[in-house]
């Protein structure tokens, strides 16, 4: 995925599973105290790792776009690379997962959750399913579920693009090592090659991180 979207969706990700909590929900407040943000988006880094333990045609690299527009080749392509049979189509292929909500009570959350797993162990998914069924799981939701935008503002185009610049180089070397053009995640240069760089403060705020 795009690695400043990856970046962003992860500290929206912590927030909702109350691993970030405060008065400052905001993905620069995230950023600051959780470098992993940008560590986890260096693929070419990390990929260049596994290279170095398996062949490349044991590797199989899917984007979040491909994902995102059709996810039926995607599947196909999956299915083709495992070797398994590619007329399958799965139930949630279209079903919407890891929806962008923060919740209202981080608490709350982990109660359902350990109530969910005890369930389960029990033996008795089935009747979670039922109650969820019955109207709980929708009840739940809105009482518990606010949309992330609530509570995270945006991130400001100067800090996108500082990351942007950041991450480039480490798309340029993933784009040789797959084969395929990143262009959508790099950072958009104008016709004599240049561009626009962040406010100094943003290069300093951030930079050395």
């Amino acid at each position: 995925r795009d690695p400043v979207d990856r970046a962003v969706s992860n500290h929206k990700h912590e927030v909702r599973e109350g691993h970030f909590i405060g008065s400052d929900l905001s993905f620069e407040a995230g950023l600051a105290n959780n470098p992993t943000y940008v560590e986890q988006g260096l693929y070419a880094t990390h990929l260049k790792r596994w290279l170095e333990y398996f062949p490349r045609e044991q590797i199989l690299v899917l984007l979040f776009e491909e994902i995102a527009d059709d996810p039926g080749q995607v599947a196909k392509r999956l299915y083709r690379f495992l070797g398994i049979d590619d007329s399958h189509v799965s139930g949630a292929l279209h079903g919407v997962s890891n929806e962008g909500y923060i919740n209202r009570s981080p608490q709350l959350h982990e109660v359902r959750r350990r109530i969910r797993l005890a369930v389960a162990d029990a033996g008795l998914g089935k009747v979670w399913e039922g109650l969820a069924r019955f109207g709980l799981r929708n009840l739940y939701r809105r009482y518990n579920r606010l949309p992330s935008e609530t509570l995270v503002p945006p991130v400001s185009e100067h800090l996108r693009q500082e990351l942007r610049l950041r991450f480039d180089e480490e798309i340029a070397e993933l784009e040789g090592l797959i084969g395929r053009s990143l262009a959508g995640w790099r950072v958009q240069r104008a016709e004599d090659g240049t561009h626009d760089s962040p406010p100094p403060a943003v290069l300093q705020s951030y930079g050395s991180r």
